[in-house]
């Protein structure tokens, strides 16, 4: 069983705080310091829980991650509960609670910025979930037993929800309004309208099927409107420490990076291929090698008790592709005493190991200690989904140059990250690195030139899908709506079909009599899936 200790174990404290500050009135009580509080450890906590069990599976089911039994496809209730429990109680219900207070006190950017974050991480849940709780889901003192709603209602919510942001963000701004409690854009009201916009983006790209019409029509607006996430400086992403105690590492390194040395996850032999056969200049970032081939015996060797492995074979037959020993999606080979000898994670995104060559073991400290990141959206893949858009709907915009922008703005911020966080990283401006960039992007784009539209449509899902290592959700949604990429392997020995959506938390299916009973199969597809 996998061990994960809260990142911010502070948070018990300052709940304890808060309940004591408030059995009487305190007339020494700053109540804005207090709702600035309250968005400190709101985007803690999303931090945390957008980064654990549910994004993991879903990397998995996207064949960037191997585990054994998501790869299989052996995924339910139990597995997921936490995530679906704590994503309401512990996330969004300290954002709705800002929304609910901040509105009574007039703090109207505090209200926007937390509304952006309601409708961003509730778009998440209807993507992995289809119908939940939405409209009294955050009620527990008044309800305890939630309406479970359809999903394409509550995507016609959260979009409205975000113009209502919006104009909230715009009061605030107006009012100039300090918002001094946002450790992730530092307070920004204008920098949380890009959000908004560049979340509605996310959303209404998932109506493409569907809604054809309805998504050419609102994405040409938001075009119009010029305002979104397009620079890696406004990239939307939660920056973990390094700290033990308390402990506030990315929760991946924690897995990982262990003082045991009992790492949770192999990296797909196929994400890996498909990087290391088009010279990706991203490679030494996302994966560390711990070793090498010669270290392997018959017990190590990848896909050990099998001769289907397609992607393992791949790399072992490949001497350029020595010490990249991960396993192919649904391995069921025995999980053997390799933890020093397979790939880890790398430097980016989860503050790990730069690969400079010296088969550095992934161990507790290592690396950049875990001070790495959740790439919740960055302005990279605001140019994908735009490529995307023009591409298949018609919208405004060139796709092949956004495309070529998506993986420009993706490798540079890579490199400057890494460079950041390792000290044996090359400098971003590096001569070397930067041949290596405009090889790739000018190689990817010859193929997209030659591609059908289809082609092209896998093409820009394939870099997107590149682009967001760290964040399975998109990865995941993408590989639903659009069937890319296309050449993803299956599983080797599944035991259930491939899941269209996860399980509804047990917990939840016990305990709440308005859960749909019996609830729905995981291979049944969410709205905008047909």
């Amino acid at each position: 069983m996998k061990k994960i200790f809260s990142i911010f174990s502070i948070l018990l404290l300052m709940s304890c705080a808060d309940e004591v500050l408030n059995i009487n009135d305190n007339p020494n009580l700053a109540t804005e310091a207090e709702l600035n509080l309250l968005l400190t450890g709101a985007e803690a906590t999303a931090g945390f829980w957008t980064n654990r069990t549910a994004n993991e599976d879903a990397m998995i089911l996207s064949r960037q991650l191997y585990r054994l039994a998501p790869s299989q496809y052996s995924i339910g209730p139990d597995n997921i509960n936490n995530d679906f429990d704590n994503l309401y109680s512990r996330v969004l219900k300290e954002f709705q609670r800002i929304i609910d207070q901040g509105t009574e006190e007039e703090r109207f950017g505090l209200v926007g910025i937390s509304q952006v974050y309601k409708a961003y991480i509730f778009g998440l849940m209807v993507d992995l979930w289809g119908d939940i709780p939405y409209s009294d889901a955050l009620n527990g003192e008044t309800n305890i037993s939630p309406e479970f709603e359809d999903d394409k209602a509550i995507y016609d919510k959260l979009l409205l929800l975000l113009d209502e942001a919006k104009g909230n963000l715009d009061t605030g701004i107006a009012n100039k309004e300090i918002v001094t409690g946002d450790i992730v854009m530092n307070g920004s009201l204008s920098a949380y309208k890009k959000v908004a916009n560049t979340v509605k983006l996310r959303l209404l790209l998932n109506l493409r099927l569907t809604e054809p019409a309805r998504a050419t029509t609102e994405i040409n607006a938001l075009i119009a409107e010029n305002n979104f996430i397009d620079d890696n400086n406004e990239n939307f992403v939660f920056r973990y420490g390094t700290a033990i105690s308390p402990l506030n590492q990315n929760p991946i390194y924690q897995q990982d990076y262990t003082g045991s040395g009992n790492k949770t996850f192999y990296m797909d032999n196929y994400f890996m291929y498909k990087m290391h056969s088009r010279n990706d200049p991203r490679m030494r970032y996302y994966f560390n090698r711990q070793g090498d081939n010669t270290e392997l015996d018959f017990e190590t060797t990848p896909c050990s008790n099998r001769t289907d492995c397609v992607y393992a074979v791949l790399l072992l037959n490949d001497p350029t592709a020595d010490g990249l020993i991960g396993r192919d999606h649904g391995d069921p080979s025995g999980i053997p005493s390799d933890n020093t000898i397979r790939t880890s994670w790398g430097v980016y995104p989860i503050g790990g190991i730069y690969d400079d060559g010296s088969k550095t073991d992934a161990t507790l400290g290592a690396g950049a200690n875990g001070g790495g990141i959740m790439p919740w959206l960055i302005a990279a893949n605001t140019k994908f989904m735009l490529a995307e858009a023009a591409l298949q709907l018609g919208t405004t915009g060139d796709p092949e140059l956004l495309f070529s922008q998506g993986m420009n703005l993706s490798i540079e911020y890579v490199y400057n990250m890494g460079n950041q966080m390792a000290a044996t990283a090359p400098a971003p401006n590096d001569a070397t690195i930067q041949a290596a960039k405009t090889t790739y992007i000018n190689d990817r784009v010859a193929a997209y030139q030659a591609a059908s539209n289809n082609g092209k449509l896998n093409l820009i899902i394939e870099e997107k899908f590149a682009a967001q290592f760290g964040n399975g959700f998109d990865s995941y949604t993408d590989l639903r709506r659009t069937g890319s990429p296309n050449d993803l392997p299956l599983s080797l020995v599944p035991l259930a079909p491939f899941l269209n959506r996860m399980p509804y938390g047990r917990s939840e299916l016990v305990t709440n009599p308005n859960a749909p009973n019996p609830a729905p199969l995981n291979s049944e597809k969410v709205f905008w899936d047909n």
